[in-house]
């Protein structure tokens, strides 16, 4: 597993047919690896709802370049009570220990020659801002995505389910800031 960071959200809120219930569970921070994948491209495809592009590529640069944090469920102690559970218990658990509930990273603009994944990204950007913004703007942003070796332009991503608390996204920034 990838290198442990402490996130502070202490559980999520699910919804049943009734009532709200809260479900206590412990969620970890963890650099992204490749057995998120499945997790982070439905995250992607959320916060890039209105794009064209293929997330999937981005999502495989996040993970190469280990430069995303993902917020999963503490996998359990081995060792513990749980061993006793029965096969299919166990095999429920395992397909759940790599749901993504939260996606962080801070992918740069400026890489010379870009990866596909953020050759996608900044195409997309920019043609959101032409088609959203002014002339000024589209000409500000053009400039900052130039890559001039002096600075960087950086694209932070930072989604989560909806039901995740708030403040798990904060400790995910602090995260990628340490």
């Amino acid at each position: 597993m990838g290198k442990r960071r402490k996130v502070g959200a202490a559980g999520t809120v699910g919804k049943n047919m009734e009532k709200e219930t809260a479900l206590s569970t412990e969620m970890g921070g963890f650099t992204s690896e490749e057995k998120h994948k499945q997790g982070i491209i439905p995250l992607l495809n959320q916060l890039f709802r209105d794009s064209s592009f293929n997330v999937s590529s981005i999502t495989n640069f996040i993970i190469e370049n280990g430069i995303g944090t993902v917020v999963i469920e503490v996998p359990k102690d081995e060792g513990s009570e749980e061993d006793e559970e029965d096969e299919e218990d166990k095999e429920d658990e395992d397909e759940g220990e790599n749901e993504v509930f939260a996606i962080s990273a801070s992918i740069n603009l400026k890489t010379n020659p870009q990866p596909p994944g953020v050759k996608e990204l900044t195409e997309f950007l920019l043609q959101k801002i032409k088609d959203n913004g002014s002339k000024e703007i589209d000409d500000f942003v053009k400039k900052l995505f130039v890559d001039d070796g002096i600075s960087t332009c950086n694209f932070v991503v930072n989604e989560r389910f909806v039901n995740l608390p708030a403040r798990a996204a904060l400790s995910l920034l602090h995260c990628m800031k340490s």
